[in-house]
């Protein structure tokens, strides 16, 4: 019997975040007995890039007819142009189903998408609930992100859950939106330097770019974090040793999001009524930015993935010398 073959569109999957998420993958697509083929880049900046049309030429491989179902990592493609190359594919992939895996992009979706993301809602809940129980605060800012995009009204609803569950008021000014990058958490810093507005007890951003903004604009003023304002970030990308003080924040449970997005696309491939999926529950990763202090054990792990990433980082950066080194000598032979 031949074995069903899935295949998963990313970029920078080498990344600690995307790992996560391909170790769930690649884990429940073993307990069905079913293969994966993974198409990704090694470079995705923003801005478009020429110098790496061939490098994403990869990604004309998921036209292959081959494949029976596809999973595509929606939020790791952060190139427009890119993003509509994949879509020109995937159209012409109308026969097996896609699971997108992430949140919901407005100009990156077709119809027959489905959207499978973790629980920003409880997320957000769990690590508002954190700063009002463990630490007693009651005055807290939101900073989430684009207003465009349904993940940023997700994570300031489970926000204001818990606020309102502990008999906390939210006023329209307490929640800001931003982009999901340093320049917004940059700016509501400033606002807050330059009295524009009154400085809170706590600011949870709604990932750790911003949150990482926030903390290298208040370390240049020299505003002592946590014992003048505590900040909270949501992702856990594993950048936070290069800021300071080491941020708090809460990881997604991008394993387990990784295991229900193989069960969802397998039961569609069957026919079958949308499955129970597994909780998706994240957790709290404690660190110097609020007053919890850095859990040293987690800490560990967290340099031993970073060094492990940076020798890696090395080789392919001499690779690619020698590669080019190489392509360079055949053309000299053959002119």
């Amino acid at each position: 019997m031949k074995r069903l073959l899935f295949g998963v569109i990313a970029a920078q999957i080498a990344d600690t975040e995307q790992k996560q998420l391909l170790q769930g993958i690649l884990t429940q697509a073993q307990t069905i007995s079913a293969n994966v083929a993974v198409f990704s880049n090694i470079y995705n900046p923003n801005e478009t890039n020429e110098s790496l049309f061939e490098e994403n030429s990869i990604y004309d491989l998921a036209a292959s007819p081959d494949l029976d179902g596809i999973l595509l990592l929606s939020e790791t493609i952060i190139n427009e142009p890119l993003q509509q190359k994949i879509l020109s594919i995937l159209r012409r992939c109308s026969h097996i189903p896609v699971v997108a895996v992430g949140a919901e992009l407005p100009d990156f979706s077709l119809p027959r998408f489905r959207f499978l993301n973790t629980d920003d809602v409880r997320d957000f809940e769990a690590l508002t609930k954190h700063l009002i129980v463990e630490h007693g605060f009651r005055n807290i800012d939101l900073l989430t992100g684009h207003p465009q995009i349904q993940t940023s009204h997700q994570r300031a609803a489970g926000f204001r859950n818990a606020m309102q569950a502990h008999g906390l008021p939210v006023s329209e000014g307490q929640i800001q939106f931003g982009d999901f990058w340093f320049n917004a958490g940059n700016a509501l810093a400033e606002q807050y330097l330059q009295k524009q507005r009154k400085m809170p007890e706590a600011v949870i951003c709604a990932n750790d770019y911003m949150a990482y903004g926030m903390l290298d604009t208040m370390l240049q003023h020299h505003i002592r974090i946590p014992q003048e304002l505590s900040i909270a970030g949501y992702e856990y990308v594993q950048e936070r040793i290069y800021h300071a003080p080491l941020l708090t924040t809460f990881q997604r449970n991008r394993f387990v999001l990784g295991q229900n997005a193989v069960t969802l696309l397998s039961s569609q491939l069957e026919g079958q009524l949308e499955p129970e999926l597994l909780p998706m529950t994240g957790k709290m990763i404690r660190g110097n930015s609020c007053a919890c202090g850095v859990d040293w054990t987690q800490l560990q792990t967290e340099l031993v993935q970073i060094r492990e990433e940076q020798r890696f980082q090395i080789l392919r950066t001499c690779l690619h010398k020698r590669i080019h080194v190489s392509f360079r000598q055949i053309l000299l032979h053959t002119t």
